[in-house]
């Protein structure tokens, strides 16, 4: 027997011996998913009451396959359709959503939001890669608003999410970044005993545009951008939260009803 045997605290939750290498190095939706486990695992909720719902579309469509943790699969376009029926066929079960910019250009925001302010009991983890701001303000894409159905007003872009899910009354809204890896898994925590919708922001800018610009540099040095372009601020106005403002992000715990 060997000397001693190492352990990750997540181990309990991994399908695989070592989980694969499904996200680019230094990609913050691995830390994401590590925080997440960590959450759980400090958490009174037991696997069985967790239902990850998921689709193929995007990075996060791998983060489901990896784990040993209750999930659905959605037919792409499906996803927040898929996740209603999830709550009705384990009434007692948390739907847990991990979200991205290709989610939301895809599917739109709409039915989501009308799920918010019913009160629908879902966890959403929204990884902002800000690939719809690259290419919006870029123009490579033709402008579509997250919002397909409803005319448009400056709060209901997706430049300012915290704002649009207070708007429609979610139950806790934060925002973070990769790097407060402790104050994120702190909000998991606390979303997990919520009632009604929780809405987690977690700005982490997609890799492939910064490599293909020759700006790729190394993973602390990006990580060190969000300690320095980033403030803490609780309570802060959900106003006041839009991601192209001038100077430092706002992030904290904004809504806690």
């Amino acid at each position: 027997m060997a000397f001693f045997e190492r352990h990750h605290p997540s181990d309990p939750f991994i399908r695989t011996p070592g989980i694969s290498s499904a996200w680019c190095p230094g990609c913050g939706i691995g830390v994401v998913v590590n925080v997440f486990l960590q959450a759980l695992g400090r958490s009174d909720k037991s696997t069985d009451s967790i239902q990850i719902v998921w689709s193929d579309l995007g990075c996060t469509g791998n983060i489901a396959p990896f784990l040993k943790i209750p999930n659905t699969q959605s037919p792409i376009g499906s996803l927040f359709e898929t996740a209603v029926q999830v709550r009705k066929t384990h009434p007692g079960s948390l739907p847990v959503l991990f979200l991205s910019d290709s989610d939301f250009m895809v599917m739109g925001i709409d039915r989501l939001l009308q799920l918010c302010r019913s009160g629908e009991n879902l966890l959403i983890l929204y990884i902002n890669s800000s690939l719809y701001h690259l290419l919006f303000e870029n123009k490579k894409i033709q402008p579509v608003l997250f919002k397909k159905h409803i005319a448009p007003s400056r709060s209901e872009t997706p430049f300012n999410m915290p704002l649009l899910f207070d708007r429609y009354g979610a139950s806790y809204i934060a925002r973070w970044t990769p790097l407060h890896c402790w104050r994120l898994r702190r909000s998991i925590e606390e979303a997990f005993e919520k009632k009604g919708m929780s809405f987690i922001e977690i700005i982490s800018p997609c890799l492939m545009p910064i490599a293909s610009d020759g700006q790729l540099g190394f993973s602390i040095d990006r990580m060190g951008s969000h300690q320095s372009g980033t403030l803490i601020q609780h309570r802060a106005k959900t106003e006041e939260l839009d991601t192209r403002q001038e100077g430092e992000l706002l992030i904290g715990k904004f809504i806690d009803r």
